[in-house]
């Protein structure tokens, strides 16, 4: 999971009081400086009860997006993908901090991106997931049939960009 922790009040104190670990995201990046505002990469299983508020608070439904991996050992190559797109650069050469892991951002990203991109954008994901309350079902988002191993920085059009701000 990766959770935008400023969207939810005492959200650091109550995963930490359930006993989650939490990373970072901007840990060791050109964000890092912006540490105590990062979201968080959280492990976690269906049967966790992250997983329930997840499904079920409006709230934390709103935060968080699930990324899938069928093999747990790309844990920290995904971690390491996606931070390459904390950072976008436009056809104009600009970069822009692109909020990915926050459900309407993404779901915004993947009508407009084309599926190339999104795999980019998902890194070694088998599959993304929003919570049912957003989606009205629990079927993934996308389903990545090919995810990437090879990893370039994501570079998007100046439309998707003035979409994503306007």
């Amino acid at each position: 999971m990766l959770l935008d922790q400023l969207r939810i009040n005492n959200c650091e104190q109550w995963l930490r009081s359930n006993n989650y670990e939490i990373t970072p995201f901007y840990l060791n990046t050109e964000w890092s400086f912006q540490i105590k505002n990062s979201p968080f990469f959280i492990t976690l299983e269906q049967s966790d009860i992250l997983w329930k508020r997840w499904e079920e608070d409006p709230n934390w439904a709103s935060s968080a997006i699930i990324y899938q991996l069928e093999d747990e050992n790309l844990a920290e190559t995904l971690q390491e993908q996606l931070r390459k797109n904390i950072t976008i650069k436009s056809q104009s050469g600009k970069l822009w901090l692109c909020r990915f892991y926050s459900p309407n951002v993404w779901m915004s990203l993947s009508k407009s991106l084309t599926q190339e991109q999104l795999q980019t954008l998902s890194g070694c994901a088998d599959a993304i997931y929003l919570s049912p309350s957003l989606l009205h079902d629990n079927h993934p988002l996308i389903q990545l049939n090919d995810p990437v191993t090879t990893f370039n920085q994501l570079s998007v059009s100046d439309t998707i960009i003035e979409g994503l701000i306007a």
